[in-house]
């Protein structure tokens, strides 16, 4: 499927997705014009300061049997494009995935010389809400290991940026995949957007510096720069 101009600002304009798209045909022009029409979308939420509410994904310390575990039935798309995005990453610097039984998801960089490796932990995918929801955040933390120093090396004056450009990311990436969390990562940039009431995201030279990083970032995750 070939995205035109016209189905990009519909599906954005109705918070949809995408469907059969062939992410290995997708360039630069078309990721920058989903970002166009995403991006201005999304500041008009945050402006709006609605009551939306982001509530944790993932249930709290659980213990796991080993058929609890076997119970998560993995997306094969969502899978596929994790698996590329992940390679690219190990190319650039060593990482490593780790599932945990307790803890929340986070991307890890160590500051110690002595580890020569990053990594992501993230909960069992049998601790969150639905697989769509696993492969989501999953892809939020990739998205964070991006933007490291050891691969794009991103430097953003406020952390909140880097975490509403990485779920912009997660965000795209799911509705070209067909996937629909459109609720649920509206309901996070607006939440990271806020401190204490007060909105610290506001100025267009912040929107327009996101929209770019995601923008790269997005070629990036989806190795359209190795095609």
């Amino acid at each position: 499927m070939t995205l035109t101009v016209q189905d990009i600002k519909t599906k954005v304009k109705k918070r949809q997705v995408w469907r059969g798209v062939d992410l290995s045909r997708l360039n630069k022009n078309t990721i920058n014009r989903i970002c166009d029409e995403i991006v201005p979308v999304v500041k008009e939420t945050v402006d709006q300061k609605s009551n939306r509410k982001w509530t944790k994904q993932w249930k709290p310390f659980i213990t796991l049997t080993s058929e609890e575990r076997d119970r998560f039935r993995p997306i094969p798309r969502y899978q596929k494009i994790i698996d590329r995005s992940f390679e690219i990453l190990q190319n650039d610097h060593p990482m490593y995935i780790k599932h945990t039984r307790s803890c929340g998801p986070e991307y890890v960089y160590p500051i110690s010389d002595r580890t020569h490796y990053d990594w992501i932990h993230i909960p069992f995918p049998c601790r969150f809400e639905s697989n769509k929801k696993y492969y989501k955040t999953l892809v939020h933390e990739l998205a964070h290991a991006a933007c490291a120093k050891t691969r794009l090396c991103y430097k953003f004056e406020i952390y909140d940026e880097e975490e509403v450009t990485v779920e912009l990311a997660s965000l795209i990436i799911s509705s070209l995949l067909g996937i629909n969390v459109w609720d649920d990562s509206l309901a996070y940039i607006q939440n990271r957007s806020y401190c204490k009431g007060k909105l610290i995201i506001k100025n267009k030279s912040q929107w327009h510096l996101i929209k770019r990083r995601t923008e790269r970032l997005l070629m990036y995750l989806l190795c359209l720069n190795k095609n």
